[in-house]
């Protein structure tokens, strides 16, 4: 969609090929186009979700950071101090995990064979 876009912006100036200007228009209109979006049809409590899992996101990848890796309860207490829900901390590993490219990663670690449970998910920096 970029270079489709760049494309108009050259064919616009007259121009057969794509030089960079074009492309920053074209990702200038993507940009204006994704900010109309949001704006019509995100409403005022989901833009203030969104706030709060992108604070909590950028605090979980700096405490990663500083501490190579930790599992989802070790970054609830140590980062948190136990204060942030469970779903608000997942919402902020999601979109850690999600980005492109993804800012962190995860591997699954699997128990004891005597200690019950799902295999433990421990979360590195990307």
């Amino acid at each position: 969609m970029l270079l489709r876009l760049a494309r108009l912006m050259a064919l616009t100036d007259l121009q057969i090929r794509i030089d960079a200007q074009h492309i920053d228009a074209a990702m200038a209109w993507i940009r204006h186009a994704t900010a109309s979006v949001r704006f019509v049809f995100v409403s005022a409590a989901d833009e203030a979700k969104l706030a709060q899992v992108l604070k909590l996101s950028s605090r979980v990848l700096a405490f990663l950071h500083e501490r190579g890796q930790a599992t989802r309860s070790q970054i609830n207490t140590e980062c948190f101090r136990g204060k942030v829900p469970k779903a608000r901390l997942d919402a902020s590993l999601e979109h850690l995990l999600a980005a492109t490219p993804p800012r962190i990663s995860v591997q699954w670690v699997e128990r004891p064979i005597d200690a019950p449970g799902t295999p433990t998910r421990v979360y590195r920096p990307a």
